[in-house]
């Protein structure tokens, strides 16, 4: 009996682990599992329960073994061959070389020089790709993470995903019909009519008669509604309306008709951009129209390598060469790196600006900081150049000392620092607000309009599908790019 006991024991102890089982050997299949990216709940026992198996069998699936939560001979030595790849942290292999290049090409640098050191930083990018690609996050370059990086490479990514809205289309068009939300230059070149009786003719012009607003239209309970005029787009007051002028009893409203003076309308010269009808607005805000780049995410990376994104700003100034910064700025702050780029290349004029090429600041003896000038600079302390690459700070009618004033109080003192520390403003600006505008279709149409949402970036209807146009061209350029929809739905 006491023989037969013996063996039995013997037998348990070398026994596959399953569930159920009390061992020591659990407890280290559980810290395995773990480096591995399958964490089992719980405090690390000797227990084989649920949880473990369940476990056992994600990574049994993963790894593509026989599913059957048992930590069998295949399944053990499955874990360990992973555990111990040449291509973990801490490990020399000529193979990680390409991996870092394979992963700068993806939108994934390794900081350094390309060396055949796994180390850190090398296991910090894996992980963010694992994390990415819905991996097991281990930070180890298995084979299902090796396949993935290579699939890519081979095969652009298109991602495509959804936002429901809430309402039916017709609901969202009449919500931004309201109070002159949508216009279009679509009317730009068409006549505009007043009626006569709100015009005083001033004299004639060389296209027609120099005119002013004579009155209002007392329309309305406000003062603002009764001082006025409609400006229609036929001499009917039934007809579309494009706008109002507005008539100021202590300034002249200035009026251009043009043509005869002849009926009870008189045709005006306008702005270009008018109130846009309910099927004007329709052409627009329907999502299955117009080019599927509106609906481009642009907090998601085009997953292309520096090299790539600097033929796109090749010859663009200050800008040319700055890839990486492009790279790290939109990966720290969540920003689609040609986003990013067509946001500088507008603020600077093509990398030309005086606040991109850099504007001398220093502190005067109150401690201020005051732009750098020959008759000043003999009294200025801590004098630095700074550049600002998006126009953050750049008010209006002081932008160059104000803008550089901004980038010295933010550190920005090289081009790199200011392309990647202002993306945060970018981001936090455009596109990671409480509306989640991540898209050129959702920043023109707030994906929360049905919930009283307004903050929008433009009444021009065609403003989202006008702004693709350089960034389209930048990913055309670009070799293997990552393409992530989110194309809104109506009920």
């Amino acid at each position: 009996m006491a023989i037969r006991t013996l063996a039995k024991i013997e037998e348990l102890k070398s026994a596959p682990l399953s569930n159920g089982m009390r061992r020591e050997d659990v407890k280290t299949l559980k810290e395995n599992l773990a480096k591995l990216g399958f964490t089992v709940s719980g405090s690390g026992t000797n227990l084989y329960g649920n949880d473990t198996e369940r476990k056992v069998r994600e990574f049994q699936a993963y790894y593509k073994l026989s599913v059957d939560g048992i930590a069998g001979p295949g399944t053990i030595n499955k874990m360990n061959s992973v555990l111990n790849s040449p291509l973990q942290n801490g490990k020399r292999n000529n193979a990680t070389k390409q991996l870092k290049e394979d992963l700068a090409i993806l939108g994934y640098p390794v900081p350094g020089n390309g060396t055949t050191l796994y180390g850190n930083d090398t296991e910090r990018v894996v992980r963010q790709f694992q994390r990415d690609y819905k991996l097991a996050v281990n930070g180890i370059a298995d084979e299902i993470t090796l396949a993935k990086i290579a699939d890519l490479i081979k095969n652009p990514v298109v991602i495509t995903e959804y936002t429901n809205y809430g309402w039916t289309l017709n609901q969202a068009i009449n919500y931004q019909m309201q109070g002159g939300r949508s216009t279009t230059d679509k009317y730009r070149d068409a006549p505009a009519f007043v009626h006569k009786d709100f015009i005083q003719i001033l004299g004639s012009t060389s296209t027609g008669y120099r005119a002013k607003l004579s009155k209002g239209e007392n329309i309305g309970s406000t003062t603002a509604d009764r001082n006025r005029v409609r400006v229609f787009q036929a001499a009917s007051n039934t007809s579309h309306l494009f706008g109002y002028l507005t008539y100021n009893s202590s300034r002249d409203t200035i009026v251009e008709v043009i043509g005869e003076l002849s009926g009870n309308w008189y045709t005006i010269k306008y702005d270009t951009f008018r109130y846009a009808t309910s099927s004007d607005v329709r052409e627009f805000l329907d999502p299955n129209r117009n080019d599927q780049f509106q609906h481009l995410r642009l907090d998601s990376s085009v997953g292309v390598a520096s090299s790539e994104l600097n033929k796109v700003i090749q010859g663009k100034g200050i800008l040319s060469g700055q890839g990486q910064a492009f790279i790290n700025g939109g990966r720290i702050h969540g920003i689609n790196e040609i986003y990013l780029i067509s946001h500088a290349l507008h603020e600077t004029g093509n990398g030309s600006s005086v606040l991109a090429n850099g504007v001398r600041v220093g502190k005067n003896r109150n401690g201020q900081l005051v732009r750098v000038t020959s008759s000043n600079e003999r009294n200025l302390t801590e004098i630095k150049t700074t550049y600002n690459m998006y126009g953050i700070g750049a008010i209006d009618n002081d932008a160059v000392n104000a803008g550089a004033i901004r980038a010295y109080e933010e550190g920005w003192f090289t081009p790199a620092s200011a392309i990647e520390g202002g993306a945060k403003w970018i981001g936090e600006r455009y596109i990671h607000n409480a509306d989640k505008q991540n898209t050129l279709y959702k920043m023109k149409w707030n994906p929360n309009m049905s919930n009283g949402g307004w903050r929008q970036y433009a009444t021009d209807i065609g403003w989202a599908v006008k702004q693709t146009t350089n960034m389209k061209n930048m990913y055309n350029q670009l070799n293997n790019p990552r393409y992530h929809y989110d194309i809104a739905r109506y009920n």
